[in-house]
């Protein structure tokens, strides 16, 4: 199972605000843990010494998953749902596979040479060139910035794979590595790329519907706050995110523009 994940128990749900204006809504409701799962790696598990410091703090710690709210990934993937799908070029492929993939190290150099830049260098030709040389990837960068250290994760397909690679080295928190899965890639093909999304879809949207009609049959927190027309209602909008996403247009690259780019700052 490519995306796994849990929900906390709804008793355990921690609330938004503070007393007496207390509330949750949808997005609050799908609070707990998930997984990334590619081969023997998950993406989202924390290296044992960082699990270790940050459970000094708090003994309830537990890097085995991300304890977030689950619907950030879903919402996180279906948005780059459209550029994932869209081939990148053969010439591109050596950036995102293998043990080593050399991404990261490709758009450190980019970001180097554009900080390097006097200000009055940062427009015209530059700024084109600069912004050719990363928005490829970062339309394509699964976000997790919300998350303390969030690792570097890409997708990409070409032909009938798509291709998952991150590179988490380099990133720690008071000088510890926060992730356990370093750096790598894993492809599947794309058919079983789409299976895994609508699975993980189809098991958020049920879960969250018996989630939604136990809590408006009979929510026992009544100082927390809750629109329960609201929450009927987003369940039914949320289904259409998927849908939405896999008929969205892709962003338009020109990649021919995108390799000159990165030939002249990059040495592609």
């Amino acid at each position: 199972m490519l995306f796994d994940f849990r929900f906390r128990p709804i008793e355990q749900v921690g609330a938004w605000g503070t007393p007496p204006d207390l509330s949750l809504s949808w997005f609050g409701l799908t609070d707990g843990y998930y997984r990334l799962q590619v081969g023997s790696e998950n993406l989202f598990a924390y290296t044992e010494q960082i699990s270790k410091h940050w459970a000094t703090n708090d003994p309830a710690f537990s890097g085995a998953s991300v304890d977030y709210y689950v619907v950030r990934l879903w919402e996180d993937v279906c948005a780059i749902l459209p550029d994932v799908m869209e081939p990148i070029p053969s010439d591109f492929l050596r950036l995102v596979s293998g043990r080593n993939p050399a991404i990261r190290q490709v758009l450190q150099t980019v970001g180097t040479w554009w900080q390097g830049l006097a200000d009055d260098e940062m427009a015209g030709e530059n700024e084109e060139i600069y912004y050719a040389a990363i928005t490829w990837a970062s339309s394509r960068n699964l976000d997790s910035l919300y998350l303390r250290g969030g690792p570097r994760i890409w997708i990409f397909s070409h032909d009938d794979t798509v291709t998952i690679a991150w590179d988490n080295r380099g990133l720690e928190i008071d000088g510890i590595e926060v992730w356990s899965a370093r750096c790598g890639s894993y492809s599947m093909s794309r058919s079983k790329f789409l299976e895994e999304i609508r699975s993980f879809d189809r098991r958020l949207l049920a879960q969250m519907q018996e989630r939604v009609d136990q809590v408006c049959a009979d929510w026992r927190r009544p100082e927390i706050h809750i629109d329960f027309e609201q929450l009927r209602i987003e369940q039914i909008e949320r289904g259409q995110t998927l849908p939405l996403a896999l008929r969205a247009s892709p962003t338009s690259v020109d990649w021919e523009r995108v390799q000159a780019a990165l030939r002249k700052v990059a040495n592609f």
